[in-house]
Formats: C-alpha cells, sequence, structure tokens
C-alpha cells in the first residue's frame, strides 16, 4: 500500500518545491550546454577534449576499425574515423548521463506517486524479506534511473556509430542509380576527340545532373590536382573510396584502358550498355521485391491489427482488461508499422537521389537595375555626358522611350514573380504546403479549444466522440492533406506525362539522326511531326532557334521549364554531344534504350502492385466493417442483456464496456488505417508515399461518414 506524503516525511508543498527547483537546474544546466555547443567554440572544444580522451583508443585498434575507416571514407565525411567515434563516445556518455538526470526525475515522481510501494515480490524471502522491503525503494529509483540513462545512450550511440554506413549506402544508390546516364554521358564526350582526363574532368562538373557519380569524379580531379598524382593513380585512389562495387568495377577497367592505350570511345559505349542491362535486371528485381514486401504489409499491417482489434475488443468488453492494449494497437501499432514499411520500400527503390530538375543556362537579358541605371544616366546627361557604357552621344527621344517602356514591363515583370513566388514554390514543391496549411489548422484547433466548442482531450473525445473528432482532427487533417495531394498529384501527372512520352520522342530523334541531318533539323522535325506536351515543347525550341537562339541554350530553357529530372540528363548529354563533335547518332541510340527501360520499370511497378492496392483498400474496408459491427450490433445487445442481468446480481459485462470510449478508439483507428494504409499503397505502387493521399483522403472522408450515421 502506498504510503502518503506525511509519512514519507515531508509535506505536499516542500515535495512540490523541491521537484520546481531540481527541474529548473536541469533545464538551466541543459541550455547552458547547448549554448555552448552550438558555438564553434564550443563545437571545437568539444571535439578537442573527445579526440585527447577517446581517439587514442581507436587508432591502437586501426586493424579492428580497419573495415570502419573504410566506410567512414565512403560516407564522404570531412574527418578522420578515430576522431568521428571519439565525438560518438563522448555524445553516448553524455546523453547517458543526460538520460539519467531525465531517470531520476521519472523515478521521483514515481516514488511520489506511490509506485514503488505498490511493487511486491512474487517469492517468499524468509528472513531476508525485511531487508527486501527496505532496498525496494531505492532499488527500484536506481533501475528506473539507470534504464533511462541507457535508453538515451544507445539511441544517440547507435545513430552515430550507423550513420556513415546509412550514408555509404544512400551513396551507393545513388551512384548505381546514375551510372549508367553518367557512361552514356562519357561516350558522348569522346566522339569529340576529347582527351580522357578532359572527359574526366567534364563529368566531375555536372553534380547537378549526376549526382554522386560526379562527386566520386570530383575525387579524381582532386587528387590530380592538388597532390599532383596522375589519372591512374587518381582512379585507384577514388576506387578505394566508392561504396559501389559497380562504380569500383569501372575504375578498374578505365585503369586497364590506360595502361593498355585502347580506344575510350568504343570501350565507353560498350560499358554505357553494359551497365544499362545491368540496371534493367536490377529494377526487375525492385520490382519484385516490393511486391514481396507488399504482401508483408497486407499481413502485417492490415490482417494483424484487425486480429488483434477483435480479440482486445472481447477482452475489454468480458474483463474490463485490455483497454491500453487496445490503444497501443490503434496509435502506436498501426502506425508505426505503416512508417516502417515505407522506409523499407523506400530503400530498395531507385530513384533520382541528388540531381537537379534545371541547367543553367547562358544568357544576356538586361536586368531591372541595368535599364533603371541607364535611364538615370540619361536623365543627367547634360550633368554627365557620356555616362553609358557603349554611348558617347545622348540617346534619343524614341530610345529613352522604348528603354522606359522595356523598364515598366521588367518592374511589371518582377512584381508579378514576387507575389507568385509562394505559389510557384509549393507547385514545385508540394510539402512547402505544409508552411502555411499546418500553422492555420492549428491555430483553427485552438480557436475551437479556447472557444469550448470541440476540446481535443480524453474527456472532450468522450462527451462527444464524433464530433470532437471531426471538428478538432477530422477537419484540420483535411485542411492540410487535401492540398498536399492535390499540388504532389498534378506534380505527378506533370512528370508521368514527361516520362511517357520522352522514349518516343528520344526514339524519333535518333531514327531521325541516321538520314545525316543534323541535331537542330532533327528537333524541328520531330517538333512537327509528334503529337503531345513534349513536341509542343520541341516546337518551342524550333521558334527559339529562328530568333539565333544557340540550340544548346534553346534545349536547357525547354528543360528548365518542364522541370523533369530524367529529360534534364537527356537534354544536358545532347547538348554536350552536339557541342563536342555534332554526332548524336550513337548517342541517341544509347539514351533511347536508358529511358525506355526506366519507364518500363514506372510502367511494370504500377501494374504489378494494382492488386496490392486493391487488397490495401480492402483491408482498411473490412477495418470499417468491423468496427461498425462492434459498435452497432455486438456491444449494444450485450450490454443491454447484461444490465437485465446485474440487476438480478448475475453479471458485471455492464460495468466493463463503455460504448462512447469504444466509439473514441475504433473511429480513431478508422481515421489511422485509412491515412495509413493510403500512404503505404502510395509507396509500394508510385515509389511515393504522398501519392497515396489520393487514396488516403477518400478513405478518411468514408471513414469519417460512416462514423457520423452510426
Amino acid at each position: 500500500m502506498a504510503r502518503s506524503a506525511d509519512d514519507a516525511g515531508f509535506t505536499v508543498d516542500e515535495e512540490r518545491d523541491r521537484w520546481t527547483e531540481l527541474l529548473n537546474r536541469a533545464a538551466d544546466a541543459i541550455v547552458a550546454a547547448r549554448e555552448t555547443i552550438a558555438t564553434g567554440e564550443g563545437r571545437s572544444r568539444f571535439d578537442r577534449f573527445a579526440y585527447r580522451q577517446f581517439a587514442g583508443h581507436f587508432r591502437d585498434r586501426r586493424d579492428r576499425f580497419d573495415e570502419y575507416r573504410r566506410i567512414v571514407n565512403q560516407a564522404r565525411y570531412e574527418e578522420t574515423y578515430d576522431r568521428y567515434l571519439a565525438r560518438v563516445t563522448l555524445w553516448t556518455l553524455v546523453s547517458f548521463a543526460l538520460g539519467a538526470v531525465v531517470g531520476l526525475l521519472f523515478a521521483l515522481l514515481f516514488r511520489r506517486l506511490g509506485l514503488f510501494a505498490g511493487v511486491g515480490l512474487s517469492v517468499s524471502l524468509g528472513p531476508l524479506s525485511s531487508v527486501a522491503a527496505l532496498l525496494k525503494l531505492p532499488l527500484g529509483m536506481g533501475f528506473t534511473t539507470l534504464s533511462v540513462g541507457l535508453l538515451f545512450a544507445v539511441a544517440v550511440g547507435a545513430t552515430g556509430y550507423y550513420a556513415p554506413k546509412f550514408a555509404a549506402y544512400q551513396r551507393e544508390r545513388a551512384i548505381e542509380y546514375l551510372l549508367p546516364q553518367a557512361i552514356t554521358y562519357m561516350f558522348a564526350l569522346s566522339q569529340g576527340d576529347l582527351p580522357f582526363p578532359a572527359i574526366v574532368r567534364r563529368l566531375a562538373e555536372t553534380e547537378d545532373t549526376y549526382g554522386e557519380v560526379a562527386v566520386a569524379f570530383q575525387a579524381v580531379t582532386n587528387d590530380m590536382d592538388f597532390f599532383g598524382s596522375d589519372l591512374r593513380t587518381a582512379l585507384r585512389s577514388a576506387r578505394e573510396s566508392t561504396p559501389s562495387t559497380e562504380l569500383a568495377e569501372l575504375l578498374d577497367d578505365m585503369i586497364g584502358i590506360i595502361d593498355t592505350g585502347g580506344d575510350v570511345t568504343p570501350f565507353l559505349r560498350s560499358k554505357a550498355e553494359e551497365y544499362q542491362e545491368r540496371r534493367r535486371r536490377a529494377n526487375d528485381r525492385v520490382v519484385d521485391t516490393v511486391g514481396m514486401y507488399a504482401q508483408l504489409y497486407m499481413i502485417a499491417g492490415v490482417a494483424f491489427p484487425l486480429f488483434l482489434l477483435i480479440t482486445l475488443t472481447i477482452m475489454v468488453a468480458i474483463s474490463g482488461s485490455g483497454t491500453a492494449r487496445l490503444q497501443l494497437v490503434v496509435y502506436l501499432l498501426i502506425p508505426v508499422i505503416a512508417a516502417g514499411f515505407i522506409i523499407l520500400i523506400d530503400t530498395v527503390s531507385p530513384d533520382d537521389l541528388g540531381t537537379s530538375p534545371t541547367l543553367p543556362v547562358d544568357t544576356d537579358r538586361v536586368s531591372v537595375a541595368e535599364l533603371a541605371e541607364r535611364l538615370d544616366g540619361e536623365n543627367g546627361a547634360s550633368r554627365a555626358p557620356g555616362r553609358t557604357s557603349g554611348h558617347t552621344d545622348a540617346l534619343s527621344v524614341t530610345e529613352v522611350n522604348g528603354i522606359e517602356g522595356l523598364h515598366a514591363a521588367l518592374r511589371r515583370q518582377s512584381t508579378v514573380r514576387t507575389l507568385r513566388a509562394p505559389i510557384d514554390l509549393v507547385r514545385e514543391r508540394p510539402v512547402a504546403s505544409l508552411a502555411f496549411f499546418v500553422p492555420v489548422a492549428l491555430g483553427y484547433v485552438g480557436v475551437l479549444a479556447l472557444a469550448g466548442i470541440a476540446v481535443p482531450t480524453p474527456t472532450g473525445f468522450l462527451a462527444a466522440p464524433i464530433e470532437t473528432t471531426l471538428l478538432s482532427v477530422v477537419v484540420p487533417l483535411f485542411a492540410v492533406l487535401v492540398p498536399l495531394a492535390y499540388f504532389h498529384e498534378r506534380n505527378y501527372r506533370h512528370r508521368r506525362r514527361v516520362n511517357r512520352e520522352l522514349p518516343d520522342v528520344v526514339r524519333k530523334l535518333a531514327s531521325t539522326s541516321e538520314t545525316g541531318m543534323t541535331l537542330a533539323q532533327n528537333v524541328g522535325l520531330v517538333g512537327e511531326t509528334s503529337e503531345g506536351y513534349l513536341a509542343e515543347e520541341f516546337r518551342r525550341v524550333d521558334r527559339a532557334m529562328e530568333y539565333n537562339v544557340v540550340l544548346g541554350d534553346a534545349l536547357r530553357r525547354m528543360s528548365n521549364r518542364v522541370r523533369n529530372e530524367r529529360l534534364t540528363r537527356v537534354v544536358h548529354l545532347l547538348a554536350e554531344a552536339n557541342a563536342a563533335s555534332g554526332r548524336v547518332r550513337a548517342v541517341l541510340t544509347v539514351v533511347a534504350d536508358d529511358v525506355r527501360n526506366a519507364y518500363r520499370l514506372e510502367t511494370r511497378r504500377r501494374d504489378e502492385t494494382r492488386n496490392q492496392l486493391v487488397i490495401g483498400v480492402m483491408g482498411f474496408l473490412l477495418y470499417l466493417v468491423v468496427a461498425v459491427g462492434v459498435i452497432e450490433f455486438y456491444l449494444p445487445p450485450m450490454v443491454e442483456a447484461a444490465t437485465q442481468a446485474s440487476d438480478l446480481g448475475a453479471s458485471t459485462f455492464a460495468a466493463n464496456v463503455d460504448i462512447d470510449w469504444f466509439r473514441v478508439v475504433l473511429f480513431h483507428g478508422a481515421l489511422i488505417q485509412a491515412l495509413a494504409t493510403g500512404l503505404v499503397s502510395g509507396q509500394i505502387a508510385y515509389d511515393s508515399s504522398l501519392s497515396g493521399l489520393k487514396l488516403a483522403v477518400p478513405q478518411l472522408l468514408l471513414a469519417t461518414v460512416v462514423f457520423l450515421f452510426i
């Protein structure tokens, strides 16, 4: 039995003051430590201390940590492995200390609540029972303090230790996804008779287009520029620091070509075709793996929680126990399983990691500031003759009026762009909509709570289960998800349209190039003989060339308008190949195969996961049917029968069942399951959880409507 505050030797006010003082000291210590570490000087002292104390331990065991040293290098961390591990070790110890403080606070709270006094031993210790009773409180507090401290330390230590491995794995994914396109780019440059070192340098300068592949070759150029290494030595050094086995094999083959003095152009073409075939087989394996994970999710994320829901509902109804477990299933298990599968599927899916959808364009457009400066100079021409660059005489009235009109037009255009900037940002990055709609939704919930209309607390949910959930959960959730779903789906459809049309356009370019026409002529012909979004863009390129715009700049401007990573790589490749040699037929043949294989992966993935999408929707509907059945057809008749029996002293079933409580939990479970299955389905079929919002939003709406009318 828990002792009272007076029996424990302190008053409630004294304990409250002691508790408050301890919390204030802990908060002050944490803030002071955070401010010290946040400054550059604090970080420097922290790192130096960690290095002095722990780095020697890892250096002395270099052989043991040799593999970890290689992983740190592959992750491209700008420090040695011993320095990094020393800092992780110190952070782990600091986390243990902070966790121990938090654990002590919890232990003091548990002591005040009398939780330790209620813990008893299941076996009799005889004469040692009195000793065990005396040690129960300090042992309980010590165990709580130590457990929380270890939890903090393990979380921080494991995160720090495995962070380089995860970073190296991410680099490996990005490299192997973009490697075929990067080799094709090198092949295109080789047709212009560029020497191999120059080709390597050109690739190293294209980080926005070829991501981590370009970063890997930057290490080669840096090795040659700053350490004086020759190309062969630099390639060998880069081979040791890459996490990708495919890139390591390519670098070995490049070293062999340098040693034998072979022709680079046919070598690069054969490698481009070979690695594209590898990527095609890897893509097939990805589709099979995603299908397997989809089936596992239907079991673990849909069927298993539904089974637990039915079982725990019966347990709660009969014995009154299991309410906490039922809440854990609804509020924790379902979202955790969904989040785990989203992360798991994302780790095996290739994507355009680390690439930009735009390309730099050379432009000689005059700016608003330059025009304003010229007009100011013209207005003061009498005082400052020759004030304008390129002009020695005063401008005519017609010229001044023309400049003033252009200046006004550019100012209006600049103002419109400024006003449209938030909308353009949301269109390009749909997640940015959360920055506006989340605060609006939270403010709406706060206003409802302050007005007493819908208070999102356990008491408020039990008082009006459906109304409170609808006003304080569903409405703000829709306010956040609907704009996000709309803009994301808009971007996805645009991306899908470009990816669908791109293989045909590139194939036509490759076919027409066999007739001996130049690339500029091919672009005009494809634009005239094709239909669709990209055909219109090619016609715009052709019209731009009629106004003496260089083909490369016209193609890059088209790419920047379309904003598609796959098209950006194709355009960059064509522009560079055309500028290097003008011979693009062989390049187009390789590129056509690449974009066709990429689109084939997308379509096959959607086709083969369509059944899983249907199963996910059916799983949600089954959950909804079970929830409605429990609330409408299972619990009310049993409560009524139990109430009649309890009047005769024969049953306590009615005391164990609160239908409003079940209504709240099952309604929330339906909403969580609707969102979870939708997001996972989007990750499975479209390689983006946000694409699943078009399934999740209707499911949320259906769950809300069903519970409104039951």
